[in-house]
């Protein structure tokens, strides 16, 4: 039996400009509706942007309620040497009571060891939260939250805003340290 094949062919310069397969025959039309037919498919089958926003919002405000959450870092805005990104994994957890911090430090600290010696935490600890305040501004869509923590160290204000798209600040005040700030995005 004698099959027809349909080919596309166009008559641009470039080569891959082609319908062409693997060994080189020419695309049927069927093959050529059948991967039209799945590409549309997986690029509409989905969340709309509205459905997305909504399920992050839901998201963020269960993280808040909880007080469990956690936010990854991906860049840092220091007082004196400007704003660096970072590449390697950095982020801040809250779970209940406890704040673990695993945060670079670049900057002056005064009357801490200011060279990280093996001693020196710099903004790496996990310590129990001495005090937590949660405000809510609906107008900006936000909720920030002023975290007072201690370690042996310094004494550290984490002042936390998270925003309902998941997008984050996090600003470190210390008594020993210049300030530091990061964004990032609630994991």
């Amino acid at each position: 039996m004698n099959k027809k094949h349909f080919s596309f062919h166009f008559s641009l310069s470039t080569p891959l400009a082609h319908w062409r397969g693997v060994g080189g025959e020419a695309f049927s039309l069927f093959t050529f509706l059948f991967s039209l037919f799945i590409f549309v498919g997986c690029a509409t089958s989905g969340l709309t942007k509205e459905e997305r926003l909504a399920q992050t919002r839901q998201h963020v405000a269960e993280c808040l309620a909880a007080r469990t959450f956690k936010i990854d870092i991906r860049d840092m805005q220091t007082l004196r040497y400007g704003n660096r990104f970072l590449t390697s994994v950095w982020n801040v957890e809250v779970r209940n009571d406890s704040l673990i911090s695993y945060l670079p430090y670049l900057g002056n600290a005064y009357s801490v060891n200011p060279y990280g010696g093996s001693n020196s935490k710099g903004l790496n600890f996990s310590e129990r939260i001495q005090s937590y305040k949660q405000e809510r501004n609906n107008r900006k869509e936000r909720t920030t939250l002023t975290l007072n923590v201690e370690n042996d160290e310094d004494r550290y204000t984490y002042l936390i805003e998270i925003y309902d798209n998941g997008s984050s600040t996090v600003s470190v005040r210390s008594y020993n340290r210049d300030f530091i700030s990061f964004t990032g995005e609630l994991e």
